[in-house]
């Protein structure tokens, strides 16, 4: 699939394209501090889920830059990199190595992508259900789940008969996805995920992701630090944000999306 042959691309030959996302315009602001979760709500798995969701809606525009790190056994590789996302679905990913060389971008709604490598003169151009991004994330798949990834929020609404406990300070999610059990760790406190496990049908960890360092910024709880791990496959995607904006207007010369006429089309 075109994904799992873009992400090969990155790690085995450092200048690939795993990218960056496009947001902004307006949002709400809570001018109030409470925990987002009150003790009457963490008896309800529903309420603790509208939580969640609540928290990712108030995003309207997102725009993170941050460097990524990508390691496997055959190859590590960190880059810099911007993401941009306008909801509903608008996103553009950028990379950039070492004194700004440009690795490659991406743009891409719910429908169609299209992306650029200009280290090697590449492009790619489809309809976005053939990326398959859950090869890599393991997530249930689908084009919000990728946006929520990258923001660094998880909302559990795929999850089917959701079992509510508590683990010390944490509520425990559990339920199931089509790719297995998913265990989510609650903040109550903050009102997001902090961490997640995706287990097979025999109690195999596909993917954990860890969320850290979160702020209040424009009223949303944002992670700057986004850990995922396939233990299984020896990989790992650590994406660290040192710049966040929510909610703010942006210019469309930001989004650059130009292919040249020389470029070769990647035939997948």
């Amino acid at each position: 699939m075109v994904h799992n042959r873009v992400f090969h691309s990155i790690l085995t030959r450092g200048a690939s394209a795993l990218l960056l996302a496009v947001i902004m315009a307006s949002g709400g602001c809570a001018t109030f501090r409470r925990p987002a979760l009150l003790p009457a709500d963490t008896a309800s798995p529903q309420r603790v889920l509208t939580a969640l969701e609540s928290n990712y809606a108030r995003i309207d525009h997102f725009n993170g830059r941050g460097r990524l790190q990508l390691s496997s056994p055959s190859r590590s590789l960190s880059l810099d990199i911007d993401v941009l996302i306008d909801q509903p679905d608008t996103l553009f990913l950028r990379l950039e190595a070492l004194l700004g060389l440009d690795v490659g971008w991406l743009f891409s709604d719910r429908h169609e992508y299209r992306f650029y490598l200009p280290t090697e003169n590449l492009y790619g151009q489809g309809a976005m259900d053939s990326l398959r991004w859950e090869r890599f994330f393991r997530i249930a798949p689908g084009y919000d789940l990728l946006l929520g990834t990258l923001v660094g929020l998880e909302r559990g609404g795929a999850l089917a008969e959701p079992v509510l406990g508590q683990e010390e300070k944490h509520l425990v999610l559990t339920g199931t996805t089509s790719m297995g059990l998913h265990t989510l760790w609650i903040d109550p406190g903050r009102g997001v995920v902090t961490r997640s496990e995706l287990c097979d049908s025999t109690g195999r960890l596909l993917v954990r992701q860890r969320f850290e360092r979160f702020s209040r910024i424009k009223g949303v709880q944002v992670p700057h630090t986004i850990r995922i791990e396939r233990p299984a496959e020896k990989q790992h995607l650590i994406l660290q944000y040192d710049q966040i904006s929510i909610n703010k207007k942006y210019s469309a010369q930001e989004i650059k999306t130009k292919i040249p006429a020389s470029a070769h089309r990647i035939k997948w």
